[in-house]
């Protein structure tokens, strides 16, 4: 839920970990686009989802023709990231580990949201379930179906996001 979402932000010990789990959580993009992301795709309120990461490696043939997209952020959390550029030097990509390398979207669920779940007293859930709050979220509250299906990278039309991702 929104609430347990925002308890586990409450517990993150590394500013990272908050802003990674904000991004999947206000946005619905995959870990592993998110993992992927470089300074260069962030301008001003809006993410530029062109590649993913797997196994520590970029791949710019995304899961789906739909996946590259823009995906509009909140005013807070584009203050946020740019707070962090500020205090982040010397590295293309928003999320690195301590020896330069990206992160494994098991690594991140193993480092920051596992241990913010715990910490905060709430269910362990995955980075699906926040992509999956994200989309429900939305149709709930009457976005069209085209819509959301654009922000989160599925073909218009597609039984995915019903079949996948409806409560």
């Amino acid at each position: 839920t929104i609430e347990e979402v925002q308890k586990v932000l409450l517990h993150c010990d590394k500013t990272w970990h908050e802003l990674l789990i904000r991004i999947c959580a206000e946005t619905g993009v995959r870990c592993g686009e998110a993992l992927a992301l470089e300074w260069t795709n962030v301008r001003n309120n809006v993410l530029f989802i062109k590649q993913s990461v797997a196994r520590q490696e970029i791949n710019t043939r995304m899961k789906t023709k739909n996946a590259k997209r823009k995906v509009p952020i909140s005013a807070g959390l584009a203050l946020a990231l740019k707070e962090y550029r500020v205090a982040q030097t010397g590295s293309d990509f928003l999320f690195l580990n301590t020896v330069g390398n990206l992160f494994t979207s098991s690594d991140a669920l193993n480092q920051a949201l596992h241990p913010a779940c715990a910490r905060a007293g709430v269910e362990k859930f995955g980075w699906h379930g926040l992509r999956r709050l994200v989309i429900n979220t939305l149709l709930n509250d009457l976005k069209s179906k085209d819509h959301v299906q654009k922000l989160v990278g599925h073909a218009i039309g597609s039984r995915v996001t019903d079949k996948h991702y409806r409560e």
